[in-house]
């Protein structure tokens, strides 16, 4: 993927938009769906094998993977979100995209509790050795 093809369909989208809105506004909003999803799935495909491979380095040196693959799926959820949102604000529905945005943010908490879970255990274990 390289950054030129991502800003050219950008840029294509958006004249589109423009020009279509004028004429036929519900095709606008198709433009903007569907260059979004074909964007997300641009960067999925090149997100995904980056993290994989860093995974399997992770695996390779021997040292437990979870926490990594937890923030991965943090970052997932965080790009997911932000492209329901904006979406959402493309359309004029800024509640909805603030209610998405909250709903990205309880994913991304109860991702995390096994996280939190584990430190207050570790801090627990130490402060009871002592």
């Amino acid at each position: 993927m390289e950054l030129t093809n991502v800003l050219g369909i950008c840029i294509i989208a958006a004249l589109l938009c423009i020009v279509l809105s004028e004429h036929k506004p519900e095709y606008s909003a198709a433009v903007v769906l569907l260059a979004g999803a074909y964007i997300f799935l641009l960067l999925i495909k090149n997100i995904i094998p980056a993290a994989t491979g860093l995974l399997s380095v992770i695996d390779a040196a021997g040292v437990e993977n979870d926490y990594m693959k937890t923030a991965l799926k943090a970052l997932g959820i965080c790009y997911i979100t932000q492209f329901a949102a904006d979406v959402c604000r493309d359309f004029g529905q800024t509640a909805l995209a603030s209610k998405a945005e909250l709903a990205g943010k309880c994913a991304i908490f109860l991702l995390s509790l096994p996280l939190v879970t584990n430190i207050v255990e570790i801090a627990v274990n130490m402060i009871g050795g002592i």
